[in-house]
């Protein structure tokens, strides 16, 4: 039987497994991105993300405006 707590790992966790794959992304800026889209699970002041809200949150931005190169802004 599968939980939502299922995969779960905390922010750290995320940040460590994604610099392994050459995304350098701080635990800081994933929780601040979080708690502004509501993409979490919390119990008293833990916060868990299960592999739907990395996917959720590794998102490309909408309103993000594509530069000349190719990139972002």
């Amino acid at each position: 039987m599968q939980t939502v707590v299922d995969g779960a790992k905390t922010p750290e966790e995320w940040c460590a497994m994604l610099r392994q794959q050459g995304a350098h992304v701080s635990a800081r800026t994933l929780r601040a991105k979080a708690r502004e889209t509501g993409q979490y699970l919390s119990l008293g002041r833990a916060m868990l993300l299960n592999p739907k809200h990395l996917a959720v949150l590794l998102q490309p931005e909408a309103d993000a405006v594509p530069l000349e190169e190719g990139g972002h802004d």
